[in-house]
């Protein structure tokens, strides 16, 4: 602890102890047992801290890999990657579908006010795109490949809720054809849904700010504004277009 770094300079702490810590070292215990360096040619512990201001229990100050974190009050040891929790978040898509006459695809949730678009989780390890098209045929019986996206909206974490911080990607789902539209009046939401949603309803832009919520309404608006100029893009599932997927 006490030689040359290899760049011809001394630790700060190695060539002399603070003065408070009253000539502790680990070869000559004082105040301070052990006291520790960090990496050659720096100190984690700076003159001027007091060793009354960290409590006695294991901090991690969270640092990159390669520095350092205290498990004891005075004790540097490495930081390994498996000590920084990476945070969770979650992934999901929505479908937006329209019909011949612009009106859009809206469901009706069981468990939160206003319209919202058909869509859901995407499971882990699942494609974006399979995930879209699970969703979407398990709440309207509606079957589609799904091969663009209009938008990815990042919503933050809710503390009061729970909720963690996520990510919504809006898919093109196409037009719906009248006979699409006739079987689902007919047959409703499918049964594996209904505690999950009671209903669904098209319409058009005009009525979106009496039924949906604010951040739905711009969502949906941002995302029609997109696929009308002919501005969406391709999903990509390890740089693979989900079209050239599907047609391997």
């Amino acid at each position: 602890m006490g030689g040359d770094t290899g760049t011809g300079k001394r630790s700060r702490l190695s060539a002399r102890p603070p003065s408070w810590a009253g000539g502790a070292t680990p070869e000559r215990p004082g105040l301070l047992p052990g006291l520790h360096a960090g990496p050659p040619g720096r100190s984690d512990i700076q003159p001027g801290d007091r060793p009354h201001r960290l409590p006695p229990r294991e901090i991690s100050l969270r640092s990159p890999p390669g520095r350092a974190h205290y498990a004891h009050p005075w004790t540097v040891t490495p930081l390994n990657d498996t000590d920084i929790r990476r945070p969770e978040r979650r992934l999901s898509a929505e479908i937006l579908i329209m019909n011949a006459d612009q009106r859009i695809l809206l469901m009706e949730p069981t468990d939160r006010p206003g319209l919202r678009l058909p869509g859901g989780y995407v499971r882990p390890g699942e494609q974006v795109a399979d995930g879209a098209a699970r969703e979407l045929v398990e709440q309207t019986g509606m079957r589609r490949v799904i091969t663009h996206h209009l938008g990815v909206d990042q919503i933050p974490a809710n503390p009061s809720t729970g909720a963690v911080e996520g990510f919504t990607v809006v898919c093109d789902g196409g037009e719906a054809s009248r006979l699409e539209m006739k079987l689902l009046a007919e047959r409703g939401v499918p049964v594996g849904t209904f505690r999950a949603f009671s209903g669904h309803r098209w319409a058009g832009l005009e009525e979106l700010h009496e039924l949906v919520a604010p951040y739905m309404l711009t969502r949906i608006r941002v995302s029609v504004g997109i696929l009308e100029s002919g501005l969406r893009q391709p999903l990509l599932f390890i740089g693979q277009p989900a079209a050239e997927r599907r047609d391997a």
